[in-house]
């Protein structure tokens, strides 16, 4: 998977953390030595910060088809977007990306431009 630089530079730090560790030590593990499961780091990293910024909805899914959106939006291909995310480009092209109001609003402008005519 690829990382932003921002990422890779948290995720540089935290190893750090880690120096003079064994080296089966997991990069994001409970302090009993087990990996951290996705519901613990949901409920004891992401949702205390996005509660208060009324944000606690935002689920990974959610994270996941904004991630698949606003990449669509950036240029990012579909086959990249769907390597990246780990599905088919069908998948992310149906599933994940979805339409944003100004590409819903301009296809209806389209649309209404062929039918007036």
């Amino acid at each position: 998977m690829a990382l932003t630089v921002g990422t890779l530079g948290l995720v540089d730090q935290w190893k750090l953390r880690l120096l003079g560790s064994p080296s089966d030590t997991w990069l994001f593990g409970l302090e009993k030595g087990t990996p951290m499961r996705r519901d613990n780091i949901w409920r004891r990293c992401m949702y205390p910060k996005l509660k208060p910024v009324g944000l606690e909805w935002a689920t990974f899914q959610v994270m996941r088809r904004t991630f698949a959106t606003l990449s669509k939006a950036a240029g990012v291909d579909a086959h990249t977007r769907s390597a990246q995310m780990g599905n088919t480009v069908d998948v992310n092209e149906n599933e994940y990306a979805v339409a944003s109001f100004e590409q819903k609003l301009a296809g209806v402008r389209k649309l209404e431009s062929v039918v007036i005519q």
